[in-house]
């Protein structure tokens, strides 16, 4: 089944509404969360059948996991556990693998969507996980529909660095503005909204970048557009402020370079620049970031090379 036709299934609780869960938190990765841990937990009786899913990736692996939700004892969060077979025989392994709250007023169907989601974006960090593929062995609090909106919810966010930035408030709200599927245009363009945004030094969330703006309600459209003015003006400024720094040091730049070669490469088809204009590109390049002059060793061309020793030059030239 594609993408396209997991989100088509049909109306899923992921995109038509705002999150539940306020605050989740995985297990994965730690002692709570490995069922070989002393830390580990069984799920209380009461636990309530959310899904049985496996996975098989090739003849001799595969994997089965069951998962039971439970509120804790003084009915202040939900808790998500996960069953799982033991290779060494005997009883099964549990643990808890994931928390969210508040509890008060949302569903244990909600509470499992979110929960599960937050384990497997767990397991993605910790290790090569991979959840598409997953099958539903038995349906409880959430079916197969459920399971494949969940993968196509974790997809949508893997698509992007800067959608992996988001909280999870931030997460649904942004999914009102964008279609269920993400060209690649529109994930260039968060990928520079990323990029700008630490040029900026500002916080990546979409929500407290509404709240840094002032766009009361939050708008998608004209936090762009902000986020492109001041990157602009920045990005302006910084050029202006290389090319005076530059020019402040062109008589020290043009003394370093005077005396290196000026025979340009040809080999294999290719035209090598001299060591005069690689030097010459590097120093302006040093300078227009740090203002200063390069001290030490530094190779001064990424293909070209070779190492260069501006300590022993400017010793040369007493600078």
């Amino acid at each position: 089944m594609s993408k396209t036709e997991k989100y088509s299934s049909r109306e899923n609780l992921s995109r038509t509404k705002a999150p539940d869960l306020t605050e989740v938190t995985s297990f994965i990765g730690s002692e709570i969360g490995d069922p070989y841990s002393s830390l580990a937990e069984m799920a209380p009786r009461t636990a309530k059948h959310v899904v049985t899913v496996s996975w098989s990736w090739s003849p001799a692996h595969s994997r089965i996991s069951e998962y039971r939700i439970a509120t804790d004892r003084n009915r202040r969060t939900w808790n998500l556990y996960e069953f799982s077979s033991n290779p060494d025989g005997g009883k099964r392994l549990c643990s808890r693998v994931a928390t969210g709250g508040p509890y008060n007023k949302i569903t244990a169907e909600r509470a499992a969507y979110e929960l599960i989601k937050a384990a497997w974006q767990g397991e993605i960090k910790q290790w090569e996980f991979d959840p598409n593929g997953v099958m539903v062995d038995l349906s409880g609090l959430l079916n197969q529909q459920d399971i494949n909106q969940i993968v196509c919810d974790i997809d949508w966010v893997n698509c992007s660095s800067w959608l992996q930035e988001q909280s999870e408030v931030s997460l649904h709200e942004l999914k009102s503005h964008f279609p269920a599927l993400l060209d690649e245009t529109l994930i260039d363009t968060l990928e520079e909204i990323k990029s700008c945004l630490q040029d900026l030094g500002l916080p990546q969330d979409f929500l407290e970048l509404c709240k840094y703006y002032d766009l009361k309600p939050s708008n998608l459209i004209s936090l762009i557009y902000s986020i492109a003015r001041d990157a602009a003006t920045l990005r302006e400024q910084k050029s202006y402020k290389s090319t005076e720094q530059i020019s402040n040091f062109r008589s020290q730049i043009d003394l370093l370079v005077s005396e290196l070669s000026t025979e340009v490469g040809r080999g294999g088809g290719m035209t090598i620049p001299s060591l005069k204009k690689r030097v010459t590109g590097y120093l302006e390049r040093y300078i227009g970031e740090h203002g200063k002059l390069p001290a030490g060793i530094h190779k001064v061309h990424v293909f070209f090379g070779p190492e260069f020793d501006f300590d022993a030059l400017r010793q040369k030239y007493t600078l």
